[in-house]
């Protein structure tokens, strides 16, 4: 492991990935808005079944990325 790097506990991943509620994962990433990140790269995949991956993204796109696209419209 590098110098520095977190190890990948169950723990960690919980802490630092964005699993959970749509509210859930809403409140992460304002955590990470707040700290000046502006910008947020989704990844469903990582293995899951299609369907399942499908059903991340509808969820993302139906219940997160609302709370942030009237913020970003207003900066335009």
């Amino acid at each position: 492991m590098p110098d520095g790097a977190l190890p990948l506990t169950p723990e960690a991943l919980r802490d630092n990935l964005m699993f959970g509620t749509p509210d859930h994962v809403v409140e992460r990433i304002r955590h990470y808005e707040a700290l000046g990140v502006d910008h947020y790269c989704y990844g469903a995949s990582f293995g899951l079944p299609h369907a399942v991956a499908l059903r991340s993204l509808e969820l993302f796109g139906r219940h997160v990325m609302p709370h942030f696209t009237a913020a970003r419209a207003s900066t335009q």
